[in-house]
């Protein structure tokens, strides 16, 4: 039966240890993102920007790439006008659109938008996927731990 067969000694240890290779590395690259996205939240300044235009490259291979410019009112008072760090394969957001940065002042080319996906959503969700991973690899290693006892126990019974 295939349940057997998932339940056996090596396959079962395979799957466990499979759980813990996933889960890992998964809940090291969840908590990195989640300390880089505080002090990111916490050292950089917060402002206002309106898009003016994207900045347009094209990769080996053809495709396009977009980087919005963005202008925005610094806290110590000049205007400013800056690439966003991170491009997309879309001219995203869209032109005259206003959103909120985060930029470092003593590092103008580091800006940001200040979004819930990038800083909140990522981490959050690698963390929830090495919790289950792990979780996964538990009960695995528990079914096989309770198909041992089970099948002791039958051997009782019929001896």
């Amino acid at each position: 039966m295939i349940i057997d067969k998932f339940l056996d000694k090596n396959s079962s240890e395979a799957m466990y240890f499979a759980g813990l290779t996933l889960s890992i590395p998964l809940l090291c690259l969840g908590i990195i993102w989640a300390i880089l996205s505080t002090v990111i939240l916490l050292s950089f300044d917060t402002s206002l920007a309106t898009v003016i235009d994207h900045k347009t490259e094209k990769d080996t291979e053809g495709n396009m790439s977009y980087t919005a410019i963005v202008a925005y009112q610094s806290v110590n008072g000049p205007a400013q006008t800056s690439t966003l760090t991170l491009s997309s394969s879309e001219k995203s957001p869209p032109l005259q659109k206003q959103v909120k940065i985060l930029y470092k002042t003593s590092s103008p080319k580091l800006v940001f938008i200040k979004s819930f996906k990038g800083l909140y959503f990522t981490p959050l969700f690698l963390l929830v996927l090495a919790f289950f991973s792990h979780l996964i690899s538990l009960a695995h290693k528990k079914a096989y731990k309770n198909s041992l006892i089970n099948k002791q126990q039958d051997l009782v019974s019929h001896a």
